[in-house]
């Protein structure tokens, strides 16, 4: 079973350093990203998802969004995105 790792509610630009430092202490392993708490969701923070999902790609790892908020769907259809993105080996 993999872990389920909590994304937190706001995940605006300003947090996409925080982000990115969380996920790369998870490195080398897979996991799912709880995302059903997230409310705000900026586009640097979008960047440092799709960035992870291909390099746990690289890593033969994987990474996928759980239960994404409505925010997160709505955000990711505005820059021609689905949830499934970032499941391993999408596009």
């Amino acid at each position: 079973m993999l872990a389920v790792l909590p994304l937190p509610s706001r995940l605006d630009n300003a947090a996409a350093a925080a982000l990115r430092d969380m996920l790369l202490n998870h490195r080398g392993t897979s996991f799912q990203l709880d995302a059903s708490r997230v409310e705000k969701l900026g586009t640097l923070s979008v960047q440092v998802l799709l960035a992870a999902r291909k390099t746990w790609d690289a890593d033969g790892k994987s990474i996928a969004l759980l239960n994404p908020s409505e925010v997160i769907v709505a955000k990711l259809g505005q820059i021609g995105l689905k949830p499934p993105c970032f499941a391993t080996g999408a596009v």
